[in-house]
């Protein structure tokens, strides 16, 4: 299969819990930034294995789990502001749903540089 489309493939599922789990969250009352970093935390850990196993069939040591870290901690610091800034400087309304189609505009944007990252460096044989 298709690098990219095998990345899509595990992003799309890896976007699906980040999703449900930032829109949760928020909807519980956790702070947008906060649930983004739990909401993306938790969807990286299943990102990393999945990406690793079947998009790039690397094996996992330790030296790729570092550079995975300090990608999605890299990724986790924008996607955050990003959604921040939509948060508290371009939409007048707050509200859960706008939240959420925030998010998920953030995430598609990110796709492409995050497949870069991911294929350049991260899971790089």
């Amino acid at each position: 299969m298709n690098k990219i489309l095998s990345f899509f493939i595990c992003g799309v599922v890896q976007f699906g819990l980040d999703t449900a789990l930032f829109t949760g969250l928020t909807w519980l009352g956790v702070s947008v930034a906060l649930a983004n970093i739990i909401s993306r935390g938790s969807a990286a850990c299943l990102g990393y294995y999945i990406n690793g196993r079947f998009t790039f069939q690397r094996k996992m040591d330790k030296y790729v789990f570092l550079k995975f870290v300090v990608y999605w901690a890299g990724m986790t610091v924008l996607s955050t502001a990003l959604i921040y800034l939509f948060e508290h400087y371009l939409i007048t309304a707050s509200s859960v749903k706008l939240m959420a189609m925030t998010k998920v505009f953030v995430e598609i944007l990110l796709f492409f540089v995050s497949f870069l990252i991911a294929k350049i460096w991260v899971y790089k044989k």
